[in-house]
């Protein structure tokens, strides 16, 4: 194809190409910070759930923990020997102590972040209702473990050691009952801050389908109508090159019958044509051309035919 056939985009036609780059890359823009925000998301959905996970964790282990210092205090007080005795004792303080120390984790203020006030008020009170047992539990625990370390627990001090067991078991059931309010109100907050999460998700997943569905409708709808608007137009030009070419055909086709052999009758000078007729030359060659044909007389038919006229036409002008 020639390089005047290729059609050319006009400053007009390149303004709403630009366009239509600049929307694409807008709406691809926002689906990708929507996905990504989507993703910063779950991130942090999934990052506090295992941080709460761990402290619904914590707190249900405590419970396991007062139940397993309870039994050693019962092992200790029945031990069958100085041996046995203390090595009971030395995993009742062990035990004691991982105790104290998660419960003062837990305790603390802020040990589930995010948690709304009256949540971390309930959990408060909670905790403050079992926190006289915790103390009798660990001070009677203690001494369990001080007497079985010390030698034979059918010694003096066996008095204070069935004291304190007695104290540890008759205060582990509220506990028990505390820490078991406690851990369900910790899986309850961390529930609810999940289903808050997922909603945000939701809302973060809508918000994307909605700039998808923008998207193809100001973006690959107006692409479509652009492409199909080029589409016609440039059927039209075809439609239009052909026609011409036929025209110019049809053209050359009658320039070739004008210029190839042309039957003449040596008399009348009539024209026989691709049919079998004969006609004036002059209605040939219209018929066939774009030529008009105005009749005169050459010099040499008006001598022969008019010589008056002839001889007076060349006689010269008076000056």
């Amino acid at each position: 194809m020639a390089e005047s056939d290729t059609p050319r985009e006009t400053p007009t036609a390149r303004m709403p190409a630009r366009r239509l780059r600049v929307t694409y890359l807008v709406g691809l823009s926002l689906i990708a910070i929507c996905l990504v925000l989507t993703q910063v998301s779950i991130q942090k959905t999934i990052e506090k759930h295992e941080r709460d996970s761990r402290i619904v964790d914590q707190a249900g282990r405590q419970r396991m923990l007062s139940q397993k210092l309870a039994k050693l205090a019962l092992i200790v007080l029945h031990a069958g020997g100085a041996g046995d005795a203390a090595r009971a004792a030395r995993e009742i303080e062990y035990v004691r102590r991982q105790w104290a120390s998660s419960h003062e984790k837990l305790e603390r203020r802020g040990a589930m972040p995010d948690l709304p006030e009256a949540t971390e008020r309930d959990i408060g009170a909670l905790f403050a209702g079992i926190e006289p047992h915790f103390h009798v539990i660990e001070r009677a625990a203690g001494r369990v473990a001080a007497i079985g370390a010390g030698g034979d627990p059918a010694a003096p001090g066996r008095e204070e050691l069935l004291r304190s067991t007695r104290v540890i078991l008759s205060h582990e059931p509220a506990f028990l009952d505390g820490m078991d309010a406690i851990v369900l109100a910790y899986d309850e907050a961390a529930n609810a801050k999940v289903r808050e999460l997922q909603r945000t998700d939701l809302v973060l997943t809508a918000i994307v389908l909605l700039v998808i569905a923008l998207v193809a409708i100001f973006v690959f709808e107006r692409a479509a109508a652009m492409v199909g608007r080029q589409y016609a137009e440039i059927h039209a030009i075809a439609e239009e090159k052909t026609r011409l070419a036929a025209e110019m055909q049809a053209a050359l086709d009658e320039v070739k019958q004008l210029s190839g052999l042309l039957p003449v009758c040596a008399w009348c000078r009539k024209v026989r044509d691709d049919k079998g007729y004969w006609t004036r030359i002059e209605a040939y060659v219209e018929k066939h051309s774009n030529a008009v044909f105005s009749h005169g007389m050459c010099p040499e038919c008006l001598e022969k035919n008019y010589p008056q006229i002839a001889a007076k036409l060349a006689e010269p002008e008076d000056g």
